[in-house]
Protein backbone atom coordinates (compact mmCIF):
# COMPACT_ATOMS: atom_id res chain seq x y z
CA UNK A 1 0.00 0.00 0.00
CA UNK A 2 1.08 3.83 -0.78
CA UNK A 3 1.52 5.78 2.22
CA UNK A 4 0.05 9.47 1.91
CA UNK A 5 2.58 11.74 3.12
CA UNK A 6 1.89 15.21 5.48
CA UNK A 7 2.60 18.37 3.51
CA UNK A 8 4.78 21.22 4.53
CA UNK A 9 4.59 24.38 2.80
CA UNK A 10 7.67 26.62 2.23
CA UNK A 11 9.74 26.89 -1.10
CA UNK A 12 13.17 27.35 -1.08
CA UNK A 13 16.12 28.87 -4.02
CA UNK A 14 17.64 26.73 -6.19
CA UNK A 15 21.42 26.41 -8.24
CA UNK A 16 23.59 27.18 -11.04
CA UNK A 17 26.54 26.94 -13.04
CA UNK A 18 28.65 27.54 -15.83
CA UNK A 19 32.74 28.03 -19.13
CA UNK A 20 33.65 31.63 -19.48
CA UNK A 21 34.57 33.75 -16.43
CA UNK A 22 32.70 37.09 -15.15
CA UNK A 23 32.62 39.04 -12.35
CA UNK A 24 29.30 39.70 -10.13
CA UNK A 25 27.95 38.53 -7.14
CA UNK A 26 24.37 37.78 -5.77
CA UNK A 27 22.37 40.17 -3.67
CA UNK A 28 19.80 37.29 -2.45
CA UNK A 29 18.51 34.55 -4.09
CA UNK A 30 14.63 33.97 -4.71
CA UNK A 31 12.87 31.05 -5.89
CA UNK A 32 12.42 30.04 -9.26
CA UNK A 33 8.46 29.91 -11.11
CA UNK A 34 7.10 26.11 -11.21
CA UNK A 35 5.34 24.96 -13.93
CA UNK A 36 2.21 26.76 -13.78
CA UNK A 37 3.56 30.09 -12.79
CA UNK A 38 3.60 32.95 -15.21
CA UNK A 39 5.52 34.97 -13.01
CA UNK A 40 9.02 35.06 -10.81
CA UNK A 41 10.78 38.11 -8.91
CA UNK A 42 14.63 37.37 -9.96
CA UNK A 43 16.89 39.42 -8.34
CA UNK A 44 19.63 41.83 -10.15
CA UNK A 45 23.34 41.19 -9.80
CA UNK A 46 25.50 43.94 -9.32
CA UNK A 47 27.14 43.40 -12.85
CA UNK A 48 23.57 43.83 -14.11
CA UNK A 49 22.19 40.46 -14.88
CA UNK A 50 19.18 38.90 -13.48
CA UNK A 51 19.73 36.38 -10.99
CA UNK A 52 16.55 33.92 -11.25
CA UNK A 53 17.60 30.92 -8.36
CA UNK A 54 21.14 30.07 -6.62
CA UNK A 55 22.22 27.57 -4.19
CA UNK A 56 25.63 26.98 -2.82
CA UNK A 57 27.06 22.35 -2.03
CA UNK A 58 30.24 20.92 -1.73
CA UNK A 59 31.96 24.35 -1.32
CA UNK A 60 30.56 26.01 -4.76
CA UNK A 61 27.49 28.08 -5.45
CA UNK A 62 25.63 27.76 -8.14
CA UNK A 63 23.11 30.28 -10.11
CA UNK A 64 20.94 30.58 -12.82
CA UNK A 65 21.25 34.27 -14.65
CA UNK A 66 20.35 36.39 -17.43
CA UNK A 67 20.85 39.99 -18.89
CA UNK A 68 17.44 40.60 -20.21
CA UNK A 69 13.86 41.14 -18.25
CA UNK A 70 11.89 38.51 -21.07
CA UNK A 71 11.13 36.13 -18.12
CA UNK A 72 9.12 33.81 -18.47
CA UNK A 73 10.44 33.00 -21.83
CA UNK A 74 12.32 30.72 -23.02
CA UNK A 75 14.46 32.86 -20.96
CA UNK A 76 17.82 31.39 -22.40
CA UNK A 77 19.67 31.60 -18.73
CA UNK A 78 23.19 30.79 -18.09
CA UNK A 79 24.28 28.00 -15.37
CA UNK A 80 27.00 29.40 -13.86
CA UNK A 81 29.72 28.26 -10.92
CA UNK A 82 31.81 29.90 -8.05
CA UNK A 83 33.57 28.99 -5.26
CA UNK A 84 31.78 29.80 -2.38
CA UNK A 85 32.16 33.06 -1.47
CA UNK A 86 33.91 34.68 -4.13
CA UNK A 87 32.92 36.48 -7.17
CA UNK A 88 34.03 35.22 -9.95
CA UNK A 89 31.93 32.84 -12.05
CA UNK A 90 32.18 30.63 -14.69
CA UNK A 91 29.30 29.35 -17.16
CA UNK A 92 28.88 26.10 -17.63
CA UNK A 93 25.77 26.26 -20.37
CA UNK A 94 22.99 27.69 -21.24
CA UNK A 95 19.77 26.71 -20.44
CA UNK A 96 17.75 27.23 -24.15
CA UNK A 97 14.38 25.55 -23.51
CA UNK A 98 11.70 25.97 -21.14
CA UNK A 99 9.59 29.13 -19.34
CA UNK A 100 11.53 28.55 -16.48
CA UNK A 101 14.32 26.86 -14.30
CA UNK A 102 15.79 25.90 -10.85
CA UNK A 103 18.90 23.79 -9.72
CA UNK A 104 19.52 21.94 -7.07
CA UNK A 105 22.62 20.66 -5.99
CA UNK A 106 24.25 17.63 -3.60
CA UNK A 107 28.01 16.95 -3.03
CA UNK A 108 29.07 16.57 -7.10
CA UNK A 109 25.50 16.03 -7.91
CA UNK A 110 23.60 18.89 -9.88
CA UNK A 111 20.08 19.03 -11.23
CA UNK A 112 18.72 21.62 -13.22
CA UNK A 113 14.85 21.56 -13.81
CA UNK A 114 13.43 22.90 -16.49
CA UNK A 115 9.69 23.47 -16.43
CA UNK A 116 7.30 23.14 -19.25
CA UNK A 117 4.36 25.66 -19.33
CA UNK A 118 0.84 24.36 -19.77
CA UNK A 119 -0.64 27.77 -20.60
CA UNK A 120 -2.20 28.42 -24.16
CA UNK A 121 -3.86 24.92 -24.46
CA UNK A 122 -0.04 23.33 -24.67
CA UNK A 123 -0.82 19.86 -24.92
CA UNK A 124 2.40 18.54 -22.52
CA UNK A 125 3.88 20.64 -19.75
CA UNK A 126 6.26 18.29 -19.00
CA UNK A 127 9.76 19.37 -17.06
CA UNK A 128 12.78 18.30 -18.41
CA UNK A 129 16.34 17.77 -16.25
CA UNK A 130 19.52 18.71 -16.90
CA UNK A 131 21.85 16.39 -14.66
CA UNK A 132 25.29 16.36 -14.21
CA UNK A 133 27.37 14.13 -11.68
CA UNK A 134 30.52 15.47 -11.66
CA UNK A 135 30.29 19.18 -10.51
CA UNK A 136 28.84 20.43 -13.94
CA UNK A 137 31.64 18.81 -16.38
CA UNK A 138 29.21 16.48 -17.85
CA UNK A 139 25.48 16.59 -18.63
CA UNK A 140 22.84 14.36 -19.38
CA UNK A 141 18.58 14.96 -19.70
CA UNK A 142 15.76 12.47 -18.58
CA UNK A 143 12.50 13.48 -19.18
CA UNK A 144 10.05 14.30 -16.13
CA UNK A 145 9.82 11.15 -13.85
CA UNK A 146 6.73 12.37 -12.98
CA UNK A 147 4.24 10.53 -15.77
CA UNK A 148 0.87 10.65 -17.10
CA UNK A 149 -0.31 12.30 -20.45
CA UNK A 150 -3.19 14.48 -21.50
CA UNK A 151 -5.80 15.20 -18.32
CA UNK A 152 -3.77 12.97 -16.04
CA UNK A 153 -0.24 14.58 -17.01
CA UNK A 154 1.30 14.79 -13.91
CA UNK A 155 4.15 17.25 -13.72
CA UNK A 156 7.34 18.21 -11.55
CA UNK A 157 7.17 21.47 -9.68
CA UNK A 158 9.45 21.15 -7.02
CA UNK A 159 13.06 19.48 -6.54
CA UNK A 160 15.84 18.56 -3.75
CA UNK A 161 18.97 17.06 -3.81
CA UNK A 162 20.65 15.34 -1.20
CA UNK A 163 23.68 13.34 -2.33
CA UNK A 164 22.87 11.26 -4.93
CA UNK A 165 19.24 11.44 -4.66
CA UNK A 166 16.66 13.30 -6.05
CA UNK A 167 13.43 14.19 -4.49
CA UNK A 168 10.75 15.49 -6.98
CA UNK A 169 7.78 16.79 -6.09
CA UNK A 170 4.81 16.60 -8.41
CA UNK A 171 1.46 18.03 -9.76
CA UNK A 172 -1.72 17.01 -11.44
CA UNK A 173 -2.27 19.31 -14.42
CA UNK A 174 -6.01 18.72 -13.73
CA UNK A 175 -7.16 20.95 -11.37
CA UNK A 176 -8.19 20.68 -8.19
CA UNK A 177 -4.42 20.76 -7.37
CA UNK A 178 -3.12 17.20 -6.50
CA UNK A 179 0.38 16.50 -5.38
CA UNK A 180 2.70 13.48 -5.27
CA UNK A 181 6.53 12.40 -4.43
CA UNK A 182 8.98 10.66 -6.28
CA UNK A 183 12.42 9.77 -5.06
CA UNK A 184 15.95 8.28 -6.80
CA UNK A 185 18.73 7.20 -5.61
CA UNK A 186 20.96 6.64 -7.80
CA UNK A 187 21.19 9.99 -9.55
CA UNK A 188 18.29 9.76 -11.50
CA UNK A 189 18.82 7.02 -13.23
CA UNK A 190 15.33 5.29 -11.92
CA UNK A 191 12.29 6.58 -9.77
CA UNK A 192 9.79 5.37 -7.31
CA UNK A 193 6.41 5.22 -7.97
CA UNK A 194 4.22 8.25 -7.45
CA UNK A 195 3.51 8.52 -3.34
CA UNK A 196 0.42 11.04 -2.59
CA UNK A 197 1.36 13.86 -0.77
CA UNK A 198 -1.92 15.34 1.91
CA UNK A 199 -2.79 18.50 2.40
CA UNK A 200 -3.07 19.93 -0.58
CA UNK A 201 0.03 22.62 -1.04
CA UNK A 202 3.12 22.04 -2.18
CA UNK A 203 5.78 21.62 -0.14
CA UNK A 204 9.38 22.88 0.30
CA UNK A 205 12.87 21.40 -1.04
CA UNK A 206 13.24 20.60 3.17
CA UNK A 207 10.52 18.85 3.55
CA UNK A 208 12.03 17.24 0.41
CA UNK A 209 15.22 16.56 1.98
CA UNK A 210 13.66 15.22 4.99
CA UNK A 211 11.78 12.55 2.63
CA UNK A 212 15.33 11.12 1.18
CA UNK A 213 16.40 11.02 4.79
CA UNK A 214 13.59 8.65 5.83
CA UNK A 215 13.91 6.68 2.09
Amino acid sequence: MIKTLGAVATLAAVVATGCSTTTARVISTKPAANHHTSTNSPTRSKAGGIVESSATAGGTTYRLVYRHTGCPGPCNPLLQAAPAGTTTWTTLRHVTSGFAASVAAGRSLVVVTVFGHPAGGASDAHASYLISSDRGTTWRTRSDPCGGSGMQEWDTSNLAVSGHSIAALCERRQAPPTYALVISHDAGATFSARQPVAGGAPVGRRWLRQQLSAS
